[in-house]
């Protein structure tokens, strides 16, 4: 006997109850998909610039971020009450080179690092890694007199939030920055182009380091990497070669040693626009080339 239509049971998911016609689904809310940026160098470079800090003024945004990042980003790493100035600095910048990665659409420093140069008077302990590393190379002196190290290696996290913010960009003065600027385009689109970047800004900084070793005739790139970084520059084509196991040093880093060479060579292979960006469009390749070939 068949009861009321009402005293059906409800019917489950993709059936239909008894002489009813099968329901029409309801089409899904559609959004404009919007395709994942393209990453060139053209697009890096109109937004991102890399910059040695030759002046004071440079220098001290430089260690200003280093303090954000060393001493209030990352609790714990630095004492911020060792630098009462809010800079943060240590014995090795007084042989180092400061760098800055710089947002041109707002003239913001954004990124930094630092490359410490071998000193021949005290070629022992010229570096940090010498300190931490018990790798043959890094302790020895023909090699460390061909070599410098990069450290301080940062991206502020509050720099990454601002440039991304409206806000920002109504702010901006000529004073602010390291004065590195792009033509002006739509607030919006800037925003979106700085974006679509944020995943590839340690490519300028880590032009930093192979501009001042191939502009002056160094072969070694000594440095002591968070393991998820290093990850990052090998899928970017930042080869390297390491220098034995990891070591504990404020967590657990690995020793590596970069060859501008090899680096120039593999991403002119592979990973054609960082090429162009970390070899200043071929310049520092060649002086690589030249420098490789003197030592034959």
């Amino acid at each position: 006997m068949l009861t009321a239509p009402h005293l059906w049971p409800r019917p489950r998911a993709g059936r239909t109850a008894p002489g009813l016609a099968p329901a029409r689904p309801r089409p899904l809310p559609t959004r404009p998909q919007r395709r994942p940026a393209e990453f060139t160098a053209d697009a890096y470079t109109e937004a991102f610039g890399s910059v040695i800090a030759d002046s004071d003024s440079l220098r001290n945004q430089a260690f200003r971020l280093r303090y954000e990042v060393y001493c209030i980003e990352n609790d714990g790493f630095e004492n911020p009450n060792e630098h009462p100035n809010r800079m943060e600095t240590d014995q090795y910048d007084s042989h180092a080179v400061q760098g800055l990665l710089v947002h041109r659409y707002s003239g913001f420093a954004v990124g930094s690092v630092r490359m410490v140069l071998p000193v021949a008077e005290q070629w022992e302990c010229s570096m940090p890694i010498q300190a931490h590393c018990m790798h043959a190379s890094v302790h020895h002196r023909g090699t460390i007199m061909r070599s410098l190290e990069t450290s301080r290696f940062c991206i502020s996290r509050s720099m990454r939030k601002r440039i991304c913010q409206e806000d920002t960009y109504r702010v901006v003065s000529d004073t602010d920055g390291a004065c590195l600027r792009s033509p002006v385009r739509p607030v919006q689109e800037m925003i979106d182009r700085t974006r679509a970047l944020l995943p590839y800004l340690c490519v300028g900084l880590v032009k930093l380091p192979l501009q001042v070793a191939a502009e002056n005739s160094l072969e070694h790139i000594f440095a002591t990497l968070d393991p998820r970084l290093l990850q990052l520059l090998t899928q970017l084509g930042i080869c390297s070669t390491r220098l034995g196991d990891d070591i504990d040093h404020h967590g657990m880093r690995s020793p590596v040693d970069f060859v501008p060479i090899d680096i120039f060579e593999n991403t002119y292979k592979n990973k054609r626009e960082v090429w162009k960006i970390v070899t200043d469009n071929g310049r520092l390749h060649d002086l690589a080339r030249r420098t490789a070939a003197s030592r034959r």
